[in-house]
């Protein structure tokens, strides 16, 4: 097998050894790396700090969402695409995944609402994410049919237009995990007792 041969930093001798902290300076011999230390030393980063790259800035993945569809009956499990989100810096932790929602809302911002709390006040495990139009009524979008149904309330505080829910993976909000049948008693509870207008918590 061929090796790729560098000049030491210090003589110009042809060489294939390297720095094994920084793994980016050759040096011919350890004596001559000895040498240079002093120099070296300040500029040497170990490479176990850029072991962390994260993922490509357009890798897709999915998870199983919950929509309610503003002409069903009835709230059906969907597949949301996410996209990794950029990251910061090599040394930062990547950030929630950005969900790919122009399927049910076109071009439109969506808004989004947290559910943390579920019946009587109790804190929910896994938090849910509710993403919704904030301009389905002035766009005289439907009434959705499914929370209609699902609560038994025709006509008092409707929502309009497709209402699409994600799970998080935990109460940092830092990811995303598939939703559940589980998870239609939070969302029905939270449907009876609030609006759109009436949130508890929103994020841009």
């Amino acid at each position: 097998m061929s090796s790729t041969f560098y000049p030491c930093i210090l003589c110009g001798t042809l060489t294939s050894l390297w720095c094994s902290r920084c793994q980016g300076t050759f040096y011919c011999c350890s004596e001559h790396l000895r040498i240079d230390w002093p120099r070296h030393r300040d500029q040497c980063i170990p490479v176990s700090q850029f072991a962390y790259p994260g993922p490509p800035e357009e890798e897709h993945i999915t998870v199983t969402g919950i929509l309610y569809p503003p002409d069903e009956a009835r709230p059906r499990f969907v597949e949301i695409g996410l996209r990794q989100a950029p990251f910061k810096s090599a040394h930062d932790a990547p950030e929630c995944p950005i969900p790919l929602l122009q399927p049910y809302f076109g071009d439109e911002h969506p808004q989004n609402l947290i559910l943390a709390k579920g019946l009587n006040g109790i804190e929910i495990r896994f938090p849910l994410q509710i993403w919704y139009s904030p301009t389905a009524f002035q766009a005289m979008c439907p009434i959705n049919r499914a929370i209609q149904h699902a609560t038994g309330v025709p006509n008092i505080n409707p929502w309009y237009g497709p209402i699409v829910v994600l799970k998080f993976r935990g109460s940092k909000k830092a990811g995303y995990t598939d939703a559940g049948t589980r998870d239609f008693t939070a969302l029905l509870d939270y449907f009876l007792s609030e609006t759109m207008d009436e949130t508890p918590e929103q994020n841009p």
